[in-house]
């Protein structure tokens, strides 16, 4: 206990370890937060893959972003990346709202999180578009066939 609060202090009093810039704060360490950022930059590259979902951005999320736990890690990804529509408001949350999650713990992270998400913001704008409409035509032709209707009646 010791060792770690004097590892946190070090951190802090040089700068730290972090090669963002980061800070340590009392619950995560610079390089915690290194861990984070890089976890959340192959996620996002991704294009939100679940394979790149993994446990320490799905904790960041729920505890610093202001998202619900949605029960656990899988849950949460449900919610917000399989569906095109529900990405979209994802994505939307954490640009829009990110500045309001700038606690001063963890506004340095937070803040890294929604410049880079803002960053990529043009082509996922456009992908997810596409994707939702194309669900949604399927879905509405599989209701149609359901009733004994076709596209276009």
């Amino acid at each position: 206990m010791a060792q770690k609060l004097q590892n946190i202090l070090n951190e802090q009093t040089v700068g730290g370890n972090s090669k963002y810039g980061f800070k340590s704060t009392e619950f995560m360490s610079a390089s915690e937060k290194d861990r984070v950022f890089d976890g959340w930059k192959k996620f996002v590259d991704s294009g939100f893959k679940r394979h790149f979902f993994t446990k320490i951005i799905y904790e960041h999320l729920h505890l610093n972003f202001g998202f619900i736990a949605h029960y656990d890690i899988n849950g949460f990804y449900a919610t917000y990346f399989e569906e095109p529509d529900d990405t979209t408001g994802f994505i939307q949350h954490i640009i829009e709202d990110a500045p309001t999650y700038k606690f001063e713990d963890y506004g340095d992270i937070n803040g890294k999180m929604g410049e880079y998400l803002q960053s990529k913001l043009s082509g996922f704008q456009e992908r997810l578009g596409k994707e939702q409409k194309e669900l949604d035509v399927s879905r509405a032709k599989a209701l149609l066939a359901k009733h004994g209707l076709k596209y276009g009646e």
